[in-house]
This record gives structure tokens, sequence and C-alpha cells, in this order.
């Protein structure tokens, strides 16, 4: 490295030149052994300030020297940065954080939905808590901070009367803020996201609705491409004064059996974020399911109802599968009631048709909840016979 970089350096330039004297200097020092790498990098600095002087002077650059030493650095940077699988399993590692508990996390999240189906009234209910520090959605606790919300399809007007439908009686929170236009994220859109967030001491919660007011438009990449790309400023300011930031986006029309293949757009745009929320309804059905799957979460399935009396417009029911478990469990009990004598799990699984190896598994769990007890074994009876 030293040698090539000295033999780049000479073509050209007088020998009894004072910035060739110290150029060489440098890289000499550079690539000395056992060189503290911060070290390196400061010596690599004083290259460029030589560097730029002589381009003013006129004089040879010294451009391929320091591309030799960046590649230098680079892979100094790649053996410094692994790491070993026994290292790996010894660090303590934090658990996922939340913005909203267990249904927001931190980093980036893409919430698609057919248009009209609710997805701005549930952005502005997760932005409306996490300002004022409510639980969101009538039940998730958040943590709460300033959130800046893009309503790009929206006017002051309407998004006046939705406010005041959420808040009820309470008092709105003066760390929410609104802009109805912006930027787009190739118009210096992600600079003026990134100075707001540090004229404000950094942001907890971006939402961003929708995506497609903002998203930069490449026409000269393939699709996936480009969809990746029109996510990179996000996720660049995910990690530069915002703690977590939601996408609003749609969905195409036609269903499919996995919820994230109804977003539209390429996989380009799924397998470029963190988390993604898929909100679902069907037509003239007031109740919805918001399925969340993420790279650092279990896989969660929602329910979501509209409440009557209520100024929330969604509000939580639970998660599905619990609640699928749960009528398992009912069904058992209730065939466990209605028998005369205690039941085996075989008699069990005929009666609430389950398969037997499945029946099994549920009472083991019901046996150590105390739902149901064993007077012999292999039989069971309802811990509660009323």
């Amino acid at each position: 490295m030293t040698s090539s970089a000295n033999t780049a350096l000479d073509p050209g330039v007088a020998s009894g030149d004072a910035d060739t004297r110290l150029s060489k200097a440098l890289i000499a020092a550079f690539g000395e052994e056992g060189r503290d790498p911060d070290e390196r990098r400061i010596l690599r600095h004083a290259l460029t300030e030589i560097n730029e002087s002589r381009h003013v002077a006129g004089r040879p650059e010294l451009g391929d020297i320091l591309g030799l030493i960046d590649a230098d650095l680079d892979a100094e940077d790649f053996q410094n940065d692994s790491i070993s699988a026994a290292e790996l399993l010894a660090k303590d590692l934090p658990d996922p954080s939340w913005v909203v508990d267990g249904l927001l996390p931190e980093g980036l999240t893409l919430l698609a939905g057919k248009p009209k189906v609710g997805k701005t009234w549930l952005g502005l209910d997760i932005a409306l808590a996490v300002a004022s520090g409510d639980t969101a959605l009538g039940g998730r606790s958040t943590r709460r901070g300033r959130v800046l919300y893009l309503a790009l399809e929206d006017t002051e007007r309407r998004l006046q009367h939705r406010v005041r439908r959420l808040l009820g009686n309470k008092t709105a929170p003066d760390t929410l803020h609104f802009l109805t236009n912006a930027p787009g994220m190739d118009q210096n859109g992600e600079q003026m996201l990134r100075a707001w967030a540090q004229s404000n001491g950094g942001v907890r919660l971006l939402i961003v609705d929708t995506l497609e007011g903002v998203r930069g438009r490449d026409r000269t990449r393939a699709v996936y491409r480009a969809d990746y790309a029109a996510l990179r400023p996000f996720r660049s300011l995910c990690s530069q004064g915002f703690d977590a930031i939601l996408l609003v986006h749609h969905r195409r029309k036609e269903g499919s059996a996995d919820p994230l293949d109804t977003v539209s757009g390429s996989t380009g745009l799924t397998g470029s974020v963190d988390t993604v929320a898929v909100l679902d309804r069907s037509a003239g059905v007031g109740d919805a399911t918001l399925t969340i799957r993420g790279r650092d979460i279990d896989e969660t399935e929602l329910i979501l109802t509209r409440p009557q009396g209520s100024s929330l417009f969604w509000q939580l029911e639970g998660d599905r599968r619990e609640a699928g478990r749960s009528d398992s469990r009912r069904a058992v009990i209730d065939a466990l009631r209605k028998a005369e004598s205690s039941l085996s799990p075989k008699e069990l699984a005929e009666e609430c048709g389950m398969e037997q190896a499945a029946m099994r598994q549920l009472l083991r769990r019901m046996h150590a909840a105390g739902e149901v007890t064993r007077p012999a074994r292999g039989q069971y009876v309802p811990a509660d016979p009323v």
C-alpha cells in the first residue's frame, strides 16, 4: 500500500515540492504496522486537505492515492465489523422498542389498505396518542414524544374535523404537527425532514399519508429497484432524528391468501421496511383486521371494531388468533360441563371436531392455566363445574 501510493505520487511532481514531501511522509505513516484506525483516518483527512490545495494550485492531484487509502480503510472496517457466532450469542441485546405497544415498533413501517378503509383515521389516532402519551385505539400504551404528520391527501378543514372527533373533550397536544404539502424525497424532501427533526430535538414518530405523495420517481430502473430506492431516504431518516416512521400506502384490488401480497407495488417496498401492517375491511362490514408482520416482532392479527357512542373511530378488540384459541377453550369447557363424567382427550377431540394431537396440547395448556383438572390419568373435568 505505501510503495504503490508513493509511486503514484511521483509522475509530474517536482522533487522539491513541499506538498509532495509531506504527502509521502503521511503515506508512510499511514502504512506503518500497528497504526491505530483513528490515527489512519486523521492521516487520510490531512491528505485530502493537501489534495484540495493541489487542485486549486493547478498541480497533479492525489486522487489515485486517496482511492488506494480508502480501499485499505474499507477493508479494515469490514474486518473490524465482523462478529463471530460465539460473540453474537454472548451479547445482551435489548428487545425491540415500541412506540405503540404491540402495534407500532421503532423503525420503518408500511401501513397498507384500500382507499376509504380507515387508514387515515388509524394514523391520526396513533399520532394523537403518541403526542399526548395517551393510549392508542382505546387500550395500547404509547411512548410519548413529538409527532410530525404529513397529511398529503387532506385539507386543513378535513383534518380539523377528524382531530376534533378523535379528541372529544380532550385538549389538543402541542407536540403534534401537521403539513398538508411537502417536497418529494428526490426534491430536497429528505433534507427538509432531517432539518425539521434536528430543530425540534428529535421526533418520536413521522407519519407520511400517503407515500405516493412524496416518493421519488426513477423511471430508468426496474420496478423492484425503483421501489427499493424510493424507501432509502426514509430508512436513513429512521437513524437520524426519527424513532419511527409510518408510511401509509395502498393495496391492490385483487386479493391474495397472504396479506403482504396485496400491497401495491413490488416486493421492493415490503422487503425494505422493518414492519408491514395491512388493514383489511370487507365492504359493508364495520370491523376490520390489522395484520402486522415484522423482522423483529411476532406476526399479529388484530381485530378492530367501530365503537358506538365513542370519539374513537377504531377500537382494538384483541388478537384474532387469541380469540380463536378462546373459542376452542370454550368448546372444551362446554363439552365437559355437558358430560355426565370425565372425558378423555379422544372423546373431547371428537366432541369438538379437533385433531386428537391438537386436543392433547390444548388440554395441557388449559390444565396449566387451571381451567381443567384431572381426576384420573387421561381424564378431564372442568375446574369450575358450574
